[in-house]
This record gives C-alpha cells, sequence and structure tokens, in this order.
C-alpha cells in the first residue's frame, strides 16, 4: 500500500531486550496519524493483537485478529499479519501481538508507541523597528517540537536560526523594501509523515532613521529666537526629518 510505511518486527533484538527487561520504542508518532504495523510468522498461523495504556488497560483495536499477507521476493515466500491503527489519543502504549504456532506453542512479541501532540508554533507579534537595529524575536512560542529552523524572505542573517529566541540581522535588500518577513517552522516529536510541520511568520517594519544636521545659526541678541527648522539651519539634513 504506497505510501504507508510497515515497522518489521525484529525477532533476535525483542528477544534480547525482554530477556534483559528492557522496554524499547518501536514507533513515534502524531495524534491523529494511522499506521500499519505487520509481524511475519508462519504460513497458516492466526493472529491477535493487543494494545495497552501505561496503566495496563486495555484499548480495543479493530479488527484485532489483523489481516494476513502473502509476499513472494526472489523465489522466497513471506507469511504474515498486519493491523492498522488510529492513533487518536496521547500517551505510552504497548502494542503486542500473539501468534499460536502450528505446533502450539504462542510467539509474543512487543514494543511500545509513543503519541505526541501536534507541533505548535507561534513566531510574535507583527513589529516596527529603526533600521539600524536588529529584529529581536523575543516573543517567540513553541511546543511539542523537535526541531526549530528561522527562515527569512529577505538577505539578512540571523545569529542562530535553530533557536527559539534569537535576532535577526537586516540586509541591504530589506532597507530598500523597507520590510522583512521572518518565518518560524516546528517539526515535530513523532517519525515523518506523521507529524506535519507547522509554521508562523512575523512582519517587521523597517524604520529609516533619516540623518539631522544642525548647522550653526546666526548669532542673535535677547530675546530674539532662532528657529531651529529654518532651511539654512538644516540645509544638508535628509528629508523626513522633523524637530520637536
Amino acid at each position: 500500500m504506497k505510501g504507508l510505511k510497515y515497522l518489521f518486527a525484529m525477532i533476535l533484538l525483542i528477544a534480547a531486550l525482554q530477556a534483559a527487561g528492557q522496554s524499547y520504542v518501536i514507533d513515534k508518532v502524531c495524534v491523529g496519524s494511522v499506521r500499519h504495523y505487520r509481524v511475519e510468522g508462519e504460513s497458516g498461523s492466526t493472529y491477535q493483537w493487543l494494545l495497552t495504556d501505561v496503566s495496563k488497560l486495555d484499548i480495543p483495536i479493530p479488527n484485532s485478529s489483523g489481516t494476513p499477507f502473502t509476499e513472494t521476493n526472489g523465489g522466497v515466500t513471506t507469511y504474515g499479519n498486519e493491523v492498522v491503527i488510529a492513533w487518536n489519543k496521547t500517551g505510552t502504549f504497548a502494542l503486542s501481538v500473539v501468534q499460536p504456532s502450528l505446533q502450539g506453542c504462542d510467539t509474543l512479541e512487543q514494543g511500545d508507541v509513543e503519541v505526541y501532540d501536534l507541533p505548535t508554533v507561534m513566531a510574535g507579534n507583527p513589529l516596527i523597528i529603526c533600521s539600524d537595529a536588529k529584529v529581536g524575536l523575543t516573543t517567540a512560542f513553541a511546543a511539542n517540537y523537535s526541531t526549530l529552523m528561522w527562515t527569512s524572505s529577505g538577505d539578512g542573517v540571523f545569529d542562530d536560526p535553530t533557536a527559539l529566541h534569537t535576532s535577526y540581522n537586516i540586509g541591504p535588500n530589506d532597507l530598500i523594501k523597507g520590510s522583512v518577513t521572518v518565518t518560524l517552522t516546528a517539526e515535530g516529536l513523532g517519525n515523518s509523515p506523521t507529524c506535519t510541520p507547522v509554521s508562523s511568520t512575523l512582519l517587521a517594519t523597517l524604520k529609516v532613521i533619516p540623518k539631522l544636521v544642525i548647522t550653526d545659526p546666526a548669532e542673535v541678541c535677547l530675546p530674539t529666537t532662532v528657529d531651529l527648522s529654518a532651511a539654512a539651519v538644516t540645509a544638508v539634513s535628509e528629508p523626513g526629518m522633523f524637530l520637536e
């Protein structure tokens, strides 16, 4: 079945871990995902799939007897059984399958499945900053993630693009455009593709600081005042300045 990932039982590893009394994780998924699990066995065997939570309570599995399959590769035929589970609740669950063999002996294989909440992320509120400052991304928020990555629509660089709280150094093309959009993307805790990455954007508007030059005004006698906004006083200043 294309696009679905099958998880194969590793009998020797499982036996070694069980003998050592260790638990092991066979899958990590995000809530809402649907997964296929399979086990190989003997032709004509029957199977019973079991699922329990951390309190050892049984969780019902639709079609707990699974679906038999047969595959032939290179002249070798493989027999087995598979089951489909929709993970609708977070937590750690023990998945096991019992196979009564043709010789009357039961074989038990099991492992844990960890189910996580979907990742969430917020880059922060829009900013208006001076063009000679960094874009401080100190209000960003993320949860239930494995990795983070900051990207931008401009040509600046981040101090650390993988940190939740970082800063963006404005690039020359950002200054020309007058704004830059930064995006924070979070990857989930589950295995791909069970967790869809989520993103959030923040728009930073850049205010260019005009150059103000005050030339020495002519001397006057009190109580005469000097108009500092006079063209003769601010003649070499850049447009956009005002005096208070």
